[in-house]
C-alpha cells in the first residue's frame, strides 16, 4: 500500500521546466544554423565550379584559335544561363562601334544599327529613280560575282564549334553580367559575344557569374594571353576598360 509521501509523488504533475525549455531550443538552433551554413557551402562550391567551367572554356576557345588559325567567338546566353563556340575560317573585322546589347554584331544585317539607331535611314524617291536608272544601265556582272554597288561585308560566318557546342550551368549558377571592351554598358540580357582572332588576342571582357542568391565571383580575360583571372564577389571593369581600341584585321 502506498503512504501519503508515495501517492504525492505519483500525483504531482509532469512537464518541462524553463530550463530544459531554453536547452531544446538553443540545440534546435545551433543544428538550423549548420545546416544553412552547409547548404551555402554547397552552393559556393557549386557556383565556383561552374565559374572554373567556363573560365576553362574561354581559355580553350583561346589556345584553340591560335593553334588552328581560326576566327572564333563565344557566344554566352544570359537568358537560359548557357554558351557555346562558335569559329570560322574566313578573315574578319571587328567592329568599331557596338551594336544594341542582345544584336548579332556580326550579322550583315545589323550593319548598320548602333544603340539607339534601329533603323536604317530611308531612301528619297528621286534617289531611288536615279540608282534604279544607273542599275539598269549597268552591264550584269559574270555569275557568283556581287552586284555593282552591292554591300560587302568583311564580316565573317560563323558555324558552331563541334568541340564546346551548346553548354548548360548546373546548380543554379548563372552569368549576371558581361562587359566587352569598348562598351559603356553591361549586358544582362539576351547574348553576348566574345571574340578571338588567331593572331592571338581577345576581346577584353568582365564576366559576373552568381548562383541567385547574392554570391557571384568575377571573371577578367586578359586580351593580350586569354588568361582568365577568377577573383570572389563583383569587381567593376577598370576605368580604361571601356575607351575603343584600334582593332585592325590580321595582316593588314
Amino acid at each position: 500500500m502506498l503512504n501519503a509521501s508515495d501517492r504525492s509523488h505519483w500525483l504531482k504533475p509532469k512537464g518541462f521546466t524553463l530550463i530544459e525549455v531554453l536547452v531544446v531550443i538553443a540545440i534546435v538552433t545551433l543544428l538550423m544554423t549548420v545546416g544553412l551554413s552547409s547548404f551555402d557551402k554547397l552552393s559556393g562550391v557549386k557556383l565556383s565550379k561552374e565559374t572554373n567551367r567556363l573560365a576553362a572554356a574561354v581559355r580553350y576557345t583561346f589556345n584553340r584559335s591560335v593553334a588552328l588559325g581560326l576566327y572564333m567567338r563565344m557566344v554566352i546566353d544570359l537568358d537560359t544561363e548557357a554558351f557555346h563556340v562558335e569559329a570560322s575560317e574566313s578573315p574578319q573585322f571587328l567592329r568599331k562601334t557596338p551594336v544594341e546589347a542582345g544584336l548579332d554584331p556580326d550579322d550583315p544585317e545589323n550593319e548598320d544599327v548602333a544603340p539607339g539607331k534601329h533603323h536604317k535611314p530611308k531612301k528619297d524617291k528621286k534617289d531611288k529613280k536615279s540608282s534604279d536608272e544607273a542599275g539598269a544601265l549597268a552591264p550584269t556582272p559574270p555569275e557568283g560575282e556581287p552586284l555593282p554597288g552591292a554591300p560587302i561585308s568583311g564580316r565573317a560566318r560563323y558555324q558552331q564549334d563541334d568541340v564546346i557546342g551548346p553548354t548548360k550551368l548546373e546548380g543554379g549558377a548563372g552569368v549576371d553580367t558581361v562587359f566587352v571592351g569598348g562598351t559603356d554598358n553591361g549586358i544582362n540580357t539576351g547574348k553576348a559575344y566574345i571574340h578571338f582572332l588567331p593572331n592571338g588576342w581577345v576581346e577584353p571582357t568582365v564576366i559576373w557569374t552568381t548562383d541567385g542568391e547574392g554570391t557571384f565571383y568575377t571573371l577578367r580575360i586578359n586580351p593580350l594571353t586569354g588568361r582568365v583571372n577568377r577573383q570572389a564577389g563583383k569587381h567593376d571593369p577598370p576605368r580604361e576598360f571601356a575607351e575603343p581600341e584600334k582593332m585592325e584585321q590580321e595582316g593588314e
